[in-house]
């Protein structure tokens, strides 16, 4: 005897996140392209930081996976939803966490963009540097 463990409203909620995954990875990457895949390239960094995009999406499917079946191993070892009563305790906690890691992720990217408006006014200053040294005059 076979249980049917698929759900439609489930499989839509998995379809929605696995969107928004890809949607995030995306982002991230081209924010690396962007940001250090320019005429100064460092190819290296560049590549380091393209594979811990990589590492940190699978090692989350798999800790995703992992606590899944974990859950539903629990369901149906238990044979009774014991999760009812403290759902909102769960859901609670759950939105906490991802709010939590939202602002962290947040403020980062912020510092992020702060820090490259000052690489760039560093990059911009000894470029002139180097222009009057060489005695390099643009426009003559």
């Amino acid at each position: 005897m076979t249980v049917n463990v698929f759900a439609v409203p489930v499989f839509f909620v998995v379809f929605r996140e696995t969107l928004e995954t890809a949607v995030i990875v995306s982002v991230l990457l081209a924010f690396l392209k962007q940001t250090l895949d320019g005429p100064n390239r460092d190819r290296a960094v560049y590549k380091k930081l393209v594979k811990q995009v990589w590492y940190g999406t699978i090692a989350g499917l798999l800790c995703c996976l992992i606590i899944g079946a974990g859950m539903i191993g629990a369901f149906y070892g238990l044979g009774k939803d014991r999760w009812a009563n403290t759902e909102y305790y769960w859901e609670g906690s759950f939105a906490i966490f991802a709010s939590v890691v939202i602002s962290i992720l947040g403020a980062a990217l912020l510092r992020v963009s702060k820090m490259q408006e000052k690489w760039r006014v560093k990059l911009a200053k000894a470029l002139e540097t180097q222009k009057v040294t060489t005695g390099v005059e643009e426009g003559r």
